[in-house]
């Protein structure tokens, strides 16, 4: 944020907000994009057969204890409510780009 801050012209003591920078500059937040890159490799593993090794690598559940935090999946989930997406609509590309542009 410093340097989006330097690029604008302002310096740490003019105090001013991230969000503020990021309108000036027209940059969305890391985090957005994150979540739409998330669901774009959600989209591309959907495409997979089922058959498929990494297919079922990604999506196979752990059991037990020892899971720490969320799983890529748990995260794939929080993004498709976050866009209001369903698994349908995720999984066709083209409407996830409709909907992931539209909501950002």
């Amino acid at each position: 944020m410093s340097m989006l801050g330097n690029v604008v012209g302002f310096n740490l003591n003019d105090r001013k907000k991230n969000m503020e920078v990021r309108e000036l500059l027209r940059q969305e937040p890391v985090s957005l994009s994150v979540r739409r890159s998330r669901l774009r490799w959600f989209c591309h593993v959907e495409h997979k057969s089922d058959a498929d090794l990494f297919k079922q690598c990604v999506l196979m559940e752990i059991e037990g204890t020892h899971q720490r935090g969320k799983t890529w999946w748990d995260c794939v989930e929080v993004d498709m409510e976050n866009f209001g997406l369903s698994l349908e609509v995720a999984q066709d590309r083209d409407q996830l780009r409709l909907k992931t542009e539209e909501t950002g």
